[in-house]
């Protein structure tokens, strides 16, 4: 069946987004741009130009072979995709075309499809893949990163499901701390129901409250016995709800290593201060429940290891100068200081200390008392000055200096003031020229500090 010329061009110009016709020479002699979102490629200057020169340089060759092609089987087509140069972007226009021979038109006609959004397409696969390929790799190291960062814990880290109460991970201290040597935690109860080591009722009934306690306030940690009963284990469990179900995060560390106060503990818990156990370095061994409290901390996980000085008076200064008179003498009682409870949030302490030796180390023991709401002699007679000079240096780390310098001006100044008065037997003037002040600067003076009636005689 023959096509009338006119409709096979027609037709060719409706499915295709590019249509060419070219002469032997390969030279564009008639161009049409058949896709309206296609602008770029309506700016092309087609006509009279070799279509060679339209392309890049590495397809030019392409371009004369199909050309010679199509001019030695004028009943075939072929196929090649071409890139051309487009003004609106440095990225070339991909445009695969069919080329063959017209024998009404006596012209090689190149029909083109623009393949630029397939491509665009295609890269963002790639792109897609090799995103997600680089975020599995990263994770895969991440993870790989901090199970050897668990293994190399002494503490025992488990991941338990809520709803099954089955160990979901662990790390190998955990098994070691539990007494099954080599034997994976990985799908087994926790708390196991009774049978081999985990034969002690109190143990169960401990670390069932503490996972009710979590379910209930997001966290909870304690001392229980050891499923050995072969000593203690501090266990903290963090409640974290996702998606999938809520998990336990809990680690377990025996009492010797997590807490320096042993079997003192649960004592220093019922006392109504702060407590707090240091190291030589002034690192937290150990602290209390009113400590935690006091700062705002749910466990002593983020307080053991840090430095006193993070919340104990100004920095670098209290704590050097508590610990060096502990090294001193032994011990250290009524120390005033602050405590920075938040960044801008400070409250008045008084500090005892006392320092004694543990394995052959200096350890201090640090009783904390909050002294913000005790009334003092000073708080009451508050525009009086200090009595002595020893009034003002018990104030030294307290007070700036140029306050206490001031203070302690004003205090000699009243003391001879009072001298001159009782040599004079009180008598105004001659205590004026003995001090060598006029008598209006004297009735100042006395009205300044409080000294006698200071009305004018």
């Amino acid at each position: 069946m023959d096509f009338h010329p006119g409709t096979a061009n027609h037709a060719l110009n409706a499915l295709a987004d590019v249509t060419l016709k070219l002469d032997t020479d390969g030279v564009v002699v008639e161009s049409q741009v058949n896709r309206a979102d296609a602008a770029d490629l309506r700016q092309i200057n087609w006509q009279g130009k070799a279509l060679q020169s339209l392309v890049i340089a590495s397809h030019q060759v392409k371009v004369a072979q199909m050309i010679d092609w199509c001019v030695k089987h004028p009943d075939a087509t072929s196929t090649a995709t071409l890139a051309h140069f487009v003004s609106s972007t440095d990225t070339p226009a991909a445009v695969r075309y069919i080329f063959f021979y017209s024998s009404a038109d006596q012209r090689i006609i190149a029909a083109g499809q623009d393949k630029r959004e397939l491509s665009d397409a295609k890269q963002q696969l790639v792109n897609a893949q090799l995103s997600m390929e680089r975020d599995y790799w990263s994770m895969r190291q991440t993870e790989t990163r901090y199970r050897r960062l668990l293994d190399m814990s002494n503490d025992g880290f488990l991941v338990v499901d809520d709803s099954s109460q089955r160990v979901l991970e662990c790390n190998q201290a955990a098994s070691a701390l539990l007494q099954l040597g080599e034997q994976s935690l990985v799908g087994l109860p926790f708390p196991q129901q009774g049978g081999g080591n985990y034969e002690g009722g109190n143990y169960r009934a401990e670390l069932d409250k503490l996972i009710s306690t979590a379910r209930t306030k997001g966290t909870a940690s304690n001392i229980v016995n050891s499923p050995t009963s072969k000593g203690e284990l501090v266990v903290d469990i963090d409640y974290l709800t996702q998606t999938a179900g809520a998990v336990l995060l809990v680690r377990i560390s025996p009492v010797s290593e997590s807490s320096g106060l042993g079997h003192d503990r649960d004592h220093f818990e019922r006392v109504p201060d702060a407590v707090l156990q240091l190291d030589k370095s002034g690192r937290i061994t150990a602290t209390n429940r009113v400590f935690l409290d006091w700062i705002q901390e749910p466990s002593d996980r983020h307080v053991v290891g840090r430095n006193a000085d993070d919340w104990l008076g100004r920095t670098g200064v209290d704590l050097q100068v508590l610990m060096s008179n502990l090294t001193q003498r032994g011990a250290v009682t009524r120390y005033a200081s602050t405590l920075r409870m938040q960044p801008n949030a400070l409250t008045d302490i008084e500090i005892s200390a006392s320092s004694h030796k543990q394995n052959d180390e200096n350890v201090y023991l640090l009783f904390l008392r909050d002294t913000s709401r005790r009334i003092s002699r000073e708080d009451i007679t508050s525009t009086a000055l200090p009595a002595s000079i020893e009034q003002i240096t018990r104030r030294v780390g307290q007070t700036q200096l140029k306050e206490l310098v001031r203070e302690s001006t004003d205090v000699i100044e009243a003391l001879c003031i009072e001298s001159a008065l009782k040599l004079t037997s009180n008598n105004r003037a001659s205590a004026a020229e003995l001090l060598g002040l006029s008598r209006q600067s004297l009735y100042t003076k006395l009205r300044r500090f409080g000294i006698g009636d200071s009305d004018n005689e």
